[in-house]
């Protein structure tokens, strides 16, 4: 059964995710990870929600790295000041 907190928690792991994009340095396999893992978890606990996880929250974390990633030059002139 299902997480009465259920949206809130695919919410907030999404926002991790954006975050770890933004403001770690981590590699693309990792974040690809942690991407798989949450699309994993929607599967099993709501499959009928995974299209749309693909169409907002995938395009979402490929356009904060295409942005923002690890070797982006835009981040980094943003963190220099």
């Amino acid at each position: 059964m299902r997480s009465p907190y259920f949206h809130e928690e695919i919410k907030s792991k999404a926002d991790k995710i954006s975050n770890l994009i933004l403001y770690s340095d981590l590699d693309f396999v990792d974040i690809a990870i942690e991407v798989e893992n949450l699309r994993e978890e929607l599967k099993q606990e709501a499959p009928e929600y995974i299209d749309l996880f693909e169409m907002i929250y995938v395009s979402r974390f490929t356009r904060l790295w295409e942005q923002w990633g690890k070797d982006n030059e835009g981040r980094r002139m943003k963190n220099e000041g």
